[in-house]
């Protein structure tokens, strides 16, 4: 009978920790910003608990619970989960391995087993880490345009953080210390941190993304930055570890989003209106196919030209005469700024069609037989007295540059100015620029497998565009780069734009996913953002990362976000901080732990 009883509630206990484990997956996967708000605050404050409560009790640790210490293969349940008292009397451990060796259950012998049974968890939380990653990230899926050469980079990159997540969950050890929580917090912190320094690094999907789900909670990235909300997520989960349900818990648990209510409520009465601007931000919805001639699909390639007249259309649709600021996307049309390669009587024919004869006078003095982009760009800000900021091309010699150009109004030249234009400084390896050029055989193969004719070149300098307010300009990925923009803060920058086009990723999350980093970097520097994109998401967002205005993502709706912003800001103390503090103080505390631990290892020999 007590063997039967045994084998009863050992099996009940295993089920309840693989039930833990498999719901703490689903709250941890979906519990990012673009797929859900409730699963992201639940997994920011108990998700990667609950998992560890599994996988922690499955893995047999002297865990403490109700009557006493029991060192047992499935791990007697800690405070969270406790066993009665009379069925830890006696060690389970020997129960259980006794019945399993006299019936030769294969399963209790081996989850008996200890060395087999911590060599199998070590895979199920590489998996389990590299699941979520899996999920979080399968915008990387895309082999339209990118080919299946990022099927490797994908599995590589999701089994690189389950291997960073199985460290963190092997050296958690129960009962949990305060010294033990700190340390391994900023330990996770800091392989979060070296991700960067892979090729041009990996920013995506940090764990402290979560907290940006809430408008309140996301408002403590304006003192410690998105490193401080992942150190803050990690120790949140593991206090839970230590004290279930404890008032502390609660209160470190609830604290992001007090500290966002009382920011926002005495900011937005304190902070002056700022400017007010009337900004035009233009969404092409342009495929890389319309955009540029593919040989294997010419009948969907559009002439240059046809996509200027596309976007004057929309600007006529608006019937406005003046706008502030007017922001084209990363890349919005090819051919670079200043190549002159359009007919100035279709040209101006197109010009009239839209605004009428007497607008032909914001034409710039040029070439009467052929006109560029830059002459074009030049129109539009003399026509509707606005800065113009689009992306283009750029050639320098033999180099090539991801760029950004700054077009005032009143001006009547449409020459090149160094001045105002900004070039991409962070590239996108595989997508911009061939690493491993040193193995050239790599080099040309990974060029044949994801369809890259040519690199670009880095830039070197932060820029800021003088005008109605100083602007700072980043493009595409370097938004997620959060001390690259605070740099750009730094410089005097009192408004944001980012210029991207994620159309690459097609019919996927990663425009929202690239969106809430953009928002996090807003809050980050108390700036306001401006997103002009291809496909989505081109948006407004206030210094408090709320969005003011966004246009509909989509590759198909394309169309002009019309909206008026106060450009107010403020400074933080993460803009005058950076990442150095939370750094320093998550090293310190990984060292103490570190220290503590030899220490304790010494004395036991």
């Amino acid at each position: 009978m007590v063997p039967r009883l045994l084998k009863r509630k050992a099996m009940q206990h295993i089920h309840r920790d693989f039930l833990k484990i498999v719901l703490s997956f689903f709250i941890a996967a979906f519990g990012i910003p673009s797929l859900s708000g409730v699963l992201s605050a639940a997994a920011a404050a108990f998700g990667y608990a609950l998992f560890w409560s599994g996988i922690l009790s499955l893995r047999g640790k002297n865990i403490p619970e109700v009557g006493g210490n029991c060192k047992t293969p499935f791990g007697a349940k800690f405070a969270l989960f406790p066993l009665d008292s009379t069925f830890c009397k006696v060690p389970m451990a020997n129960r259980i391995c006794h019945f399993a060796k006299n019936r030769t259950n294969e399963k209790i012998i081996k989850f008996c087993s200890r060395s087999e049974l911590c060599n199998s968890l070590v895979g199920v939380v590489i998996f389990w880490f590299a699941g979520v990653q899996a999920i979080q990230l399968n915008w990387m899926i895309s082999l339209e345009y990118m080919g299946p050469g990022i099927l490797v980079v994908y599995f590589f990159v999701i089994l690189a953080l389950g291997l960073q997540f199985a460290l963190l969950t092997h050296c958690i050890r129960l009962p949990m210390t305060w010294l033990q929580i700190v340390g391994l917090s900023g330990f996770w912190v800091l392989m979060e941190w070296v991700r960067l320094f892979f090729l041009t690094g990996f920013p995506w999907n940090p764990i402290g993304l979560t907290l940006a789900a809430s408008s309140y909670s996301i408002q403590m990235a304006s003192l410690v930055g998105v490193y401080g909300l992942c150190f803050w997520v990690v120790f949140v989960n593991l206090l839970l570890l230590k004290n279930p349900f404890s008032k502390a818990w609660i209160v470190f648990a609830l604290l992001p989003y007090g500290y966002g209510i009382v920011h926002q409520y005495i900011l937005k009465r304190a902070l002056p209106p700022g400017k007010e601007l009337s900004v035009a931000l233009v969404q092409t919805a342009l495929r890389p196919e319309q955009r540029d001639y593919f040989p294997s699909k010419p009948a969907e390639h559009l002439a240059p030209l046809i996509q200027w007249d596309l976007i004057l259309s929309y600007f006529a649709n608006l019937h406005k005469d003046r706008f502030d600021l007017i922001v084209l996307s990363e890349g919005a049309v090819p051919n670079g700024p200043w190549q002159a390669k359009y007919p100035f009587a279709s040209t101006q024919a197109i010009w009239q069609r839209h605004f009428g004869q007497k607008a032909l006078s914001a034409f710039p003095l040029g070439d009467e037989k052929r006109v560029s982009n830059g002459f074009l760009i030049q129109a539009l800000a003399n026509h509707f007295q606005a800065e113009v900021i689009a992306g283009l091309d750029d050639r320098e010699g033999n180099r090539v540059y991801n760029a950004a150009f700054h077009f005032s109004p009143k001006t009547l030249s449409a020459l090149p100015n160094p001045i105002n234009r900004y070039h991409k400084q962070i590239l996108i390896p595989l997508g911009e620029y061939m690493p491993f050029q040193e193995w050239k055989w790599l080099s040309d193969f990974s060029a044949e497998t994801f369809g890259i004719p040519s690199s670009f070149s880095p830039g070197n300098e932060v820029k800021i565009f003088p005008g109605i307010v100083p602007v700072g300009v980043f493009i595409c990925l370097e938004e997620a780069y959060s001390q690259f923009v605070r740099e750009i803060r730094r410089q005097g920058a009192e408004l944001f734009v980012n210029l991207t086009n994620d159309v690459w990723f097609p019919e996927s999350r990663f425009p929202w996913h690239h969106f809430d980093h953009g928002r996090l970097r807003a809050v980050e520097n108390g700036v306001c953002l401006l997103r002009a994109t291809n496909t989505g998401v081109t948006a407004a967002i206030d210094c408090f990362g709320d969005p003011l205005a966004i246009f509909p993502p989509s590759e198909k709706n394309a169309g002009i976000l019309d909206v008026n912003i106060a450009t107010r800001s403020y400074s933080t103390i993460y803009t005058f901080l950076g990442d150095v503090p939370v750094l320093v103080v998550s090293g310190f505390f990984l060292a103490l732990l570190t220290l503590d631990r030899m220490l304790r290892k010494k004395k036991l020999l």
